[in-house]
């Protein structure tokens, strides 16, 4: 157990202090800053450790330069960029502040921790201590999926979906359609959610603004993720019809009777046979100027040594669901968590069953999309004779000489698949 204490009020007379604890006050950002250092080795833990530190003392110099008080570190990690000239990848140590201006009246610091110490390292078991404290209730099983028939199969040029009409709010649109498939909130203003595979619903505060069917330009997901969803046969096998006079997987010669207006595209195959099939359709409402807003998703920070906390039962399910960014509805009892862009894990009757690290699940600006994965002893790129090297002696590895290797222990198995021997993808079954 990690013991906390509050934090007595502190006086910052030698410089800027990078911070363990957030401050009492609301402290003004002045700024966001990044270092970045060059690493010889990506897999190397100690020159990672070394050259973070370096990474921190630098934004410490700048904050000193700059008068600045204190700092707080946002993101530590390791990126990598791809060299064209020698096609080969050159690997960086990534340490993020922000530097911060602390309240005139009170300096001191909260029983709060940061995300990482001052040493850049993560400290997220620490948060979790304090965390676990608050009222949080998890229950061993879920609510029943409900699935109500559908009141119509008409989707029309004023902005109506079988039933329901755009600026309804998410709870609206699950109390007329019921539980959706997937859930996922990009920021305090959007969201989106997905009956079955093949509709895909955008809220803006709170109010339904688009609707696309199929994997169009409203949809960021990848279909590693995509293909996780179930589908919902209400949605996914319907035959949709516009107003009545052209349906689902009709196939035109002249599709200039079925013109677009300005809530409804239509969405046509190329031509066959000199024809046109109907494939889908995009509702937009007049209020939603820019499909695309909102759709820059933030991205929880890479290594992932604090997730191998699960399999020691010290880290919290709780906090683990609060930090994720969207679940997916398996069935009844499993709720499958998307903590970001590469990990996601599984929850039956309150614990963790499975988690997953591997390829991208949905698309992001920040670089920090390019950041190699590290669970515990196991990387990515790692070969897979490595990391059967590394198994102790308390456990069983079987290699299957197929790009896969099974590491079993008391409590759970690691399964690390491979592509040419090399690990891009970690799967943790517990038991």
């Amino acid at each position: 157990m990690v013991a906390l204490f509050f934090n007595s009020p502190l006086i910052f007379a030698n410089g800027a202090k990078v911070l363990d604890y957030f401050p009492h006050c609301q402290a003004e950002v002045i700024e966001s800053e990044t270092v970045r250092r060059r690493l010889t080795n990506g897999f190397d833990q100690n020159e990672k450790i070394i050259q973070t530190k370096k990474a921190v003392e630098e934004l410490v110099k700048q904050a000193n330069n700059k008068g600045i008080e204190a700092i707080i570190i946002t993101e530590s990690g390791v990126s990598n960029t791809m060299r064209l000239k020698s096609n080969s990848r050159q690997f960086a140590i990534k340490v993020s502040a922000d530097f911060i201006q602390l309240c005139d009246n009170d300096k001191s610091l909260s029983n709060e921790p940061t995300e990482y110490d001052a040493e850049g390292q993560p400290q997220f078991i620490l948060s979790i201590e304090h965390k676990i404290q608050q009222t949080f209730v998890l229950n061993d099983g879920y609510e029943d999926i409900i699935r109500p028939e559908l009141k119509s199969n008409i989707v029309s040029s004023t902005g109506n979906l079988y039933g329901l009409g755009l600026i309804s709010t998410l709870e609206q649109t699950t109390e007329l359609w019921g539980t959706p498939s997937f859930i996922f909130t990009i920021d305090d203003t959007h969201k989106m959610i997905a009956y079955g595979r093949s509709h895909w619903l955008y809220f803006k505060n709170n109010s339904l603004v688009q609707v696309s069917t199929g994997k169009e330009t409203l949809n960021p997901f990848t279909y590693e993720l995509i293909n996780q969803i179930p589908f919902d046969e209400r949605f996914d096998d319907l035959i949709w019809s516009f107003e009545g006079l052209v349906k689902k997987g009709d196939e035109q010669k002249d599709t200039s009777a079925y013109s677009d207006t300005q809530s409804i595209t239509l969405i046509w195959s190329n031509y066959i046979n000199n024809s046109q099939k109907l494939l889908g359709f995009e509702l937009i409402s007049h209020e939603m100027k820019d499909v695309n807003k909102g759709l820059d998703i933030t991205h929880n920070s890479t290594p992932y040594d604090w997730a191998a906390a699960i399999l020691t039962k010290t880290l919290d399910v709780k906090l683990l669901i609060q930090k994720s960014k969207g679940h997916i509805v398996i069935d009844k009892s499993i709720r499958r968590y998307i903590y970001d862009n590469r990990l996601f894990f599984d929850v039956k009757q309150g614990s963790v069953s499975r988690i997953v690290i591997g390829d991208p699940l949905y698309k992001i600006s920040d670089a920090t999309s390019s950041e190699l994965w590290h669970f515990g002893d196991y990387y990515q790129g790692q070969t897979l004779e490595e990391a059967l090297s590394k198994t102790p002696q308390t456990a069983r590895a079987t290699d299957t000489f197929t790009d896969e290797v099974h590491i079993t222990f008391d409590e759970y198995t690691v399964i690390l698949h491979a592509y040419d021997r090399e690990i891009y993808q970690l799967e943790v079954q517990l038991y």
